[in-house]
């Protein structure tokens, strides 16, 4: 009689997602940009974690906008790497009162994407849905914001001096 052994594979629990990059509210002048009269808008970052597990971006639409709870929009969030190739994207969709008057972070789930820490991404937002003309992507105005990044407009990276930064989180672990 020949003895089997059973053997079960299982994933490995994946570790704790941890703030990785960030640009907040804090101090300094903030305001807001419109997603889809600036289109292709975006922010550059570069993770310190060689896993990315979600995004969140701070969005916020217009008062002159539909304000029907039951309307729908849909957002596609995507990451290229620094020569522009697409490394990952996600679409959104929420109902207005999940995006108030005032910013809101919205939350993109990326299943733990390999990126390579101290190289160059792009977050790029892009309005699939919207009925309204303004889903505004807030910025903070401080020089000193986000050291590892610049806000992008109409494809075009921003770098003067003094430059802005939208706000968004990266969340990720290393393994």
């Amino acid at each position: 009689m020949l003895g089997l052994t059973v053997v079960t594979a299982r994933a490995a629990p994946r570790p704790e997602s941890v703030l990785d990059q960030e640009v907040g509210a804090g101090t300094g002048s903030g305001g807001s940009h419109n997603v889809v009269y600036f289109s292709p808008i975006g922010q550059t970052f570069k993770p310190s974690l060689n896993r990315l597990a979600y995004i969140q971006v701070a969005v916020r639409y217009h008062p002159i906008d539909d304000t029907d709870p039951r309307t729908v929009h849909t957002l596609k969030l995507k990451v290229t790497d620094e020569t522009g190739q697409l490394v990952v994207f996600r679409i959104r969709s929420f109902h207005n009162v999940q995006v108030p008057f005032s910013y809101s972070w919205l939350t993109f789930d990326f299943h733990d994407v390999p990126v390579i820490p101290g190289e160059t991404y792009a977050l790029w937002l892009e309005v699939i849905h919207y009925p309204g003309p303004s889903l505004m992507w807030e910025h903070r105005g401080d020089a000193t914001a986000y050291q590892n990044g610049v806000p992008i407009l109409q494809g075009v990276p921003i770098t003067a001096p003094g430059a802005w930064d939208f706000l968004f989180k990266t969340y990720g672990y290393s393994i």
